[in-house]
Formats: structure tokens, sequence, C-alpha cells
């Protein structure tokens, strides 16, 4: 193994949660702090929240392990359940001795626990409930366990809560439903991701664990700082990039990790992490009752998108000008390449004053086009320069991928939604809505289509990167939304353009980010361990489809259910395994007539703006 090599005795940056590597930072300690005060006062509800992967798990095992001796804590691993599995989770955690019956109630099993938490609180035995992952508890059964706070004596409760989840977890807990809940909450902390400080401590530490004695340090100050940018701080997201960084350095047989190779396994690793982070997480909303009104509507809304582009209030925004593009077989819309300059195109110019209409919604009586002057034999350098001084008009790249999420959230999802200050903030709001971001790993461009969903791609042009959000693709172009800026009266409008698919794929960076919608409870596949809720979407799925009345399945995965997903996967060359993973659910949703898809946006976008090639 690649350890050896550099004087290790193990992999230092493994996964695994090995107490021997437990590195807790200062705001780690004062998590744990804040639990321990949390179980020893009579608090109501402990709430401790952080990103993905900052240590939260880390900072719950530290805290199990060193338990006073007079608690005893029930821990749930998986909230997603009902009252009833909750109740009978929690019972056997507790180790309470089961209902004689077959099917206990809900009051049957809240009386057993009642009783034993009074048998515990006469012994001294303060009983705490663990809940990681409470984002994904269903709001209903959020409320039930504020309800098991109201098991008390007359001076304490006899059930300590506390609560571990994700941000989304604190948008949960302030709708107008949870207010009582919010109430009780008396202790909060947020684990922030580390510093570069910290970062650096942090590797070091786990090196030292692992056997490293060597003077020369495997990852330098500024091999840190690199580090602290792709990750921003995440300890996770650290491990997994040092470990494929040092696989690296071994294959190239160097002693230390150097740019290249760190900046390679980002991209080799960091596209499949975001992913499995984004399918971690569920859902919060239940699906639409009227599925196959909701599927129609949604996709009427996504034919319109193409020709009007909404605001969130659905009243549509300015497109750039009204003059028809040219016609001529040789001319080209110069909105690219990137090689020209990644964030500002400026030979898209426009030098007639009546072309500019900044204020002007589409008119459905009138052809919408973009007004941007086509260029032939003129240099790019040269025409950009000529035309600098006729206009303050240019057309930009999206510079920050955060104003390419929200022109990307503006046209693939039909509904209002507030944009966050960061790419995480909005994610998890979309996570509200049902909708997730995916980014994923893709060598090339010809690889990312198979997903068929507008997206964000980043282009790199020596050392500049931009984001373009691509909206349709044929074989030689691609209809993509850009800025174009009025810098003298500083407005911005999102525009349509096209792209040379031959520019997209020699300045591909890679893992793109899509937009999808997924249905309650999902996360990596749907199969034979899936049940409830999501079972019946799938079912009821394939009946739309196969225009059926009865259903495959009903709450519970069987043969007749994975048989159609197969045949499913056959038909629109899926792997045949099966399971209803995120390829195919998203094919489901093309199907189905709900998604919003790059297919055919091209060939409509030229025949609204009378494009020819």
């Amino acid at each position: 193994m690649y350890y050896t090599h550099f004087g290790l005795t193990e992999a230092p940056f493994s996964i695994a949660p090995n107490p021997a590597y437990l590195f807790m930072t200062e705001r780690h300690q004062e998590a744990l702090a804040h639990l321990y005060h949390g179980i020893q006062s009579d608090a109501g509800f402990v709430l401790l929240t952080g990103d993905v992967g900052t240590g939260k798990t880390t900072v719950c095992r530290r805290f199990l392990h060193h338990l006073p001796q007079n608690t005893q804590v029930a821990f749930i691993l998986n909230p997603c359940v009902d009252r009833i599995e909750l109740l009978q989770a929690i019972s056997k955690e507790l180790a309470i001795p089961a209902s004689e019956n077959e099917k206990p109630n809900l009051r049957q099993l809240t009386d057993n626990l009642h009783d034993y938490l009074l048998s515990n609180h006469a012994k001294g035995v303060n009983t705490v409930l663990l809940v990681d992952e409470a984002q994904q508890i269903h709001p209903p059964v959020l409320e039930f366990i504020r309800l098991l706070t109201n098991l008390e004596t007359d001076r304490q409760k006899l059930l300590k809560i506390i609560l571990v989840g994700q941000p989304e977890l604190n948008d949960l807990l302030a709708q107008p439903a949870m207010v009582q809940l919010s109430q009780r909450i008396t202790a909060r902390f947020h684990i922030y991701p580390l510093t570069v400080n910290e970062i650096t401590h942090y590797i070091h530490h786990r090196l030292q664990v692992a056997g490293y004695t060597r003077e020369q340090a495997l990852f330098s100050a500024r091999r840190i700082k690199q580090l602290f940018i792709m990750t921003k701080g995440v300890p996770r997201l650290i491990n997994v990039i040092c470990d494929r960084a040092l696989l690296g350095a071994y294959s190239q047989n160097a002693t230390s990790v150097g740019a290249k190779v760190l900046a390679k396994a980002h991209h080799e690793v960091s596209g499949n992490y975001i992913a499995s982070v984004a399918a971690s997480t569920k859902p919060k909303r239940s699906w639409p009752a009227n599925f196959l009104l909701s599927a129609l509507c949604v996709a009427l809304l996504a034919g319109l998108l193409v020709l009007w582009w909404p605001n969130f209030s659905h009243a549509p925004l300015p497109l750039w000008g009204e003059t028809q593009m040219a016609k001529s077989a040789d001319a080209t819309v110069m909105i690219g390449p990137p090689s020209v300059s990644p964030s500002v195109i400026k030979n898209n110019t426009v030098s007639s004053e009546k072309n500019i209409v900044i204020d002007a919604r589409i008119d459905k009586n009138s052809t919408p086009t973009l007004a941007v002057e086509t260029i032939k034999d003129t240099p790019v350098q040269e025409q950009a320069a000529k035309e600098k001084s006729e206009a303050s008009i240019s057309i930009r790249y999206y510079e920050s991928k955060q104003d390419a999420l929200s022109a990307l959230i503006r046209y693939a999802i039909p509904q209002p939604l507030s944009i966050k200050k960061s790419d995480q903030q909005t994610c998890d709001r979309l996570r509200l809505l049902s909708f997730r971001c995916e980014t994923v790993s893709e060598p090339s461009w010809q690889e990312f289509k198979k997903y068929n969903r507008p997206a964000i791609i980043t282009l790199r042009n020596n050392d500049d990167l931009s984001h373009v959000v691509v909206v349709g693709i044929d074989e030689g172009h691609a209809l993509v939304i850009a800025e174009a800026v009025d810098v003298d009266q500083q407005k911005k409008v999102p525009v349509f353009t096209r792209l040379p698919v031959s520019v997209i794929e020699e300045q591909w960076v890679g893992n793109p980010t899509f937009i999808w919608q997924a249905p309650l409870g999902f996360e990596r596949f749907i199969f034979k361990e899936s049940k409830g809720t999501l079972i019946d979407w799938l079912a009821k799925a394939f009946a739309i489809i196969d225009r059926q009345d009865d259903v495959l399945a009903k709450g519970k995965y069987n043969r007749l259910l994975e048989k159609r997903i197969r045949l499913f996967q056959k038909k629109y060359g899926l792997k045949e395994d099966g399971k209803a993973g995120m390829e195919t659910l998203l094919k489901l949703n093309e199907v189905l007539g709900i998604a919003v898809t790059l297919d055919g946006n091209v060939a409509v976008y030229d025949k609204v703006t009378g494009q020819q090639k």
C-alpha cells in the first residue's frame, strides 16, 4: 500500500471512525460541553447542527463513550419512521420489555415508556433520547417527540432530548407548526468547518498517529491553503482528498504532495462525494396527492419556460433586444468561446441604440431574440476594441457559481424560491421543496449528456474559470444562459445564446451541477429494503405510465415491482438491477412529464429566433 512509501504504518486518512484519530477542535469541545450540560440540567431540548462532514457524529460518539454513570441513552440513527416505529426503536435501545401483543398500539408503547422513565427516575438515572440526522424527521413525528417531553414529574422532565442534524433542521424548526418545539430548545450550538490553522493541526495529528516521523512535510503550508479552498474546511472531504493525493504522490514516486497532484485528487473525488451528500439528505415534504394533475401542470410550465424566463413572481424577465439574428450559414453568435475571455465576452456589443430594450418584456405576438451582433472575418480582439466605444453592453458568463445556480433555479423550478447567499443554503432550501442539487463527476461533455438536465458546467481557460448554464443541446451547439450587462446603467439581464459544443469539450472541467426532483424518503436506491411512501410513489408512477388503476405494490417492495423496474431500465438502456437509483428516477420523471430536460430546447430556440444553421 502507498502508506509504506511515506514511512507510515497505516492509512492516515481513512474515513472509518477510529477513536485513535479523533481530533477535537475548540468548536468540537464546546459542542461536547453543550451536550453534557444538556443532560445534567433540566433542559427540554438540546440542538446541535453542522454542515455535512463537519464532525457531528464524531462528537456524538465521544459523548456516548464518556457518559456519566447515571445516564442511559437511546441513540436513534434512522429517524425517518412513524410514531409507532420511533417508540419501538426507543424501547429497543432502552431494553424495555416488548408488549405481549403482536401489534402494540401507540398508547401501549407510550405507557410502557412512561413507566420505564419513572423507574429510571426513582433510581436516579437520567434518560436521554439522542436523534442523529434529525433533519430527516417528518414534522408529525417531530411534534410527537415534543409531546414526549410532557412525560415529567412535578419537578423535572423524565426524558432529555438531543437533536443532531444538518442546517436545514433549523429551517424545519422555524416553520410555524414547530413553534412550540422551538420554544422548548434551551441550548443551541452549530459546528463550523475547520479553519486553515485547524486543518494544519488536523493533518499533522492524523499523520502522527499513523507513524509519520520524517522532517519533510507531506502537505506544505501552500497545499494546506489549497486544501482549505477545495474543502471549505470540511473534515470528511479533507480525508477523502488527502487519501487520494497521497496515492497520486506515491504513483509519481514523490516524497510530498504537489499542487497538481492535489488538484487532480480534488477533481477525482469531489463530485462523487458531493453527489453522495446530496443523496443522503431526504426531502421533508409529502408528494402531491393528485400526482397526474401535478405532472401535467409541471410539464406545461416546463414547456413555457423555454419561451418565457420566469422570475420569482412568475412574471417574465426581460430578454435583450428584439433584432433578428443573422441567418447566414457562416455567421457565428459570439457568446464565446471562453478562450477569448471566460468572464466577459466584450465582442458581443450592440452598436445600435434601437436594439437596446432593457425593460422590454416578451411580447406573445412578437419574436423574442437576442440583440447580439454576428462577427465573420474580423479577429475577435480587434472587433471588441472597435465596438467598445460604440456601446457599453457586454455578455458575460457567470463568474460566481451562486449566480449561475440562481439562474438555473429560475429556469428549472416552476415555483417561487428565496435564493440564499451560498450554494449550500440555497440547495438546503430546495430540499424542502423536494428538489435536489446534484453534482456529478463526469470526465467529458458526452458522458454528462446522459442525465439530460439543464445544468451548470464549469469551463477553464488557462487559470480562469467560468460557469455556464446549459439548458439545451443538439449535435453542434448548446443553448446557454448568460448575462447581458449594461455597464453605464448598471443593469443585468439574463439572455439565451448559443455555444459551440467543441468549446465545451475542449475546456470541460467536470463536476456539473443539475437540479432534479426526488420522491419523499429517497436515498440512493429504491429496492427491497425500502418501504412505505417511497414504494407507494414508485408503484403509483408506474401505474400512471401503464395507464392502470391498480398499483403493483402497496408500501412494500415485491417481485412485481422489481420486474417492472427491470423492464423500464431495459427499455431506456439503463443498468438492469431492479433498483430505482438516481438515473432510473431521472428517466422516470421524464416519462411522467415532470422534468425540465435538455432535449429539443435548441430546436425550439432556433424556431423562435429564426436562427438557421
